[in-house]
């Protein structure tokens, strides 16, 4: 059986797909496609895995062996009722959106909580990642968390932690895997193609994502005018972080993964040079 993880990231296509894949579980259990979302993940599933960040104590690795042998007893289940695929979907395996947005790192506690999903699902055979330009994942972030009573300069941005450096997280967690970052996350399209190519099928018209084009989204998901405390210093310190990653994802990531454009395409440039450097390629 074919293990597929979505980690997000939040403020991206997951909302999307999450509707999508509940409005289409007829049709993707005929097809051997079994779903974890949040419901699962956050519901016992992967408890050790997910929720508060903590050291690791002998409690939380206790408790992260007992979700391993949970989650194969459940892979094994799967597979019995005929699952082919199994796609486990949630941002918050990257950790809750106001842990690291609240001090202003992008998912600093990422590298720790990749540790332990590891130990539960050791050896998935891909990983998809959603990411948006860096200003504006920050300011839908900051307007998500504004009623949270964190103040909005302790979430700004810091530039010295991009889309790159999470990256770079996840593929030393799960070197084996294919990872698969969708540069446009932010676009509605980006999660039609990305349905497609986690479950191998096409999304139906009610799932809310056909022909490409997602439901409006609510005013939650929606991106907020530039607010005016997002000072031009600030925003072209962070625009300049972002054309960084922008220009190291273009030119391939070291072949550590695909990158794909809203339409599911493989949108990095060749490999040049010592970039080949024995490790995983493109595909």
């Amino acid at each position: 059986m074919q293990i597929i993880l979505n980690l997000g990231a939040h403020l991206c296509m997951a909302p999307a797909l999450h509707r999508a894949f509940a409005r289409d579980r007829p049709a993707l259990l005929a097809a051997g496609v079994h779903v974890w979302t949040h419901a699962q993940t956050r519901g016992g599933t992967l408890d050790g895995v997910t929720g508060p960040q903590g050291i690791r104590t002998l409690r939380r690795l206790h408790k992260t062996a007992r979700t391993r042998a949970r989650v194969a007893l459940r892979c094994e289940a799967a597979a019995r009722a005929g699952a082919r695929r199994l796609i486990v979907s949630d941002p918050d395996l990257l950790g809750p959106l106001s842990e690291g947005a609240g001090q202003g790192i992008l998912y600093g506690a990422a590298g720790e909580r990749l540790d332990r999903l590891r130990l539960a699902i050791p050896d998935p055979d891909v990983i998809h990642l959603a990411i948006r330009p860096l200003p504006d994942w920050w300011e839908a972030a900051e307007d998500r968390l504004a009623d949270r009573a964190i103040p909005r300069s302790g979430m700004r941005g810091r530039p010295d932690r991009g889309w790159r450096h999470l990256i770079g997280e996840v593929s030393r967690a799960f070197p084996d895997a294919r990872i698969d970052v969708w540069t446009q996350g932010g676009d509605p399209r980006s999660a039609a193609a990305a349905f497609q190519r986690m479950t191998g099928l096409a999304p139906s018209a009610g799932s809310g994502l056909a022909g490409g084009v997602a439901e409006p989204p609510s005013s939650a998901d929606r991106l907020p005018p530039t607010p005016p405390w997002a000072t031009r210093t600030w925003h072209g310190i962070l625009a300049r972080a972002d054309a960084e990653d922008a220009a190291w994802l273009h030119h391939g990531a070291g072949a550590l993964i695909t990158c794909r454009d809203r339409a599911g395409r493989i949108s990095s440039a060749p490999l040049q040079g010592d970039e080949r450097d024995g490790r995983r390629r493109p595909a």
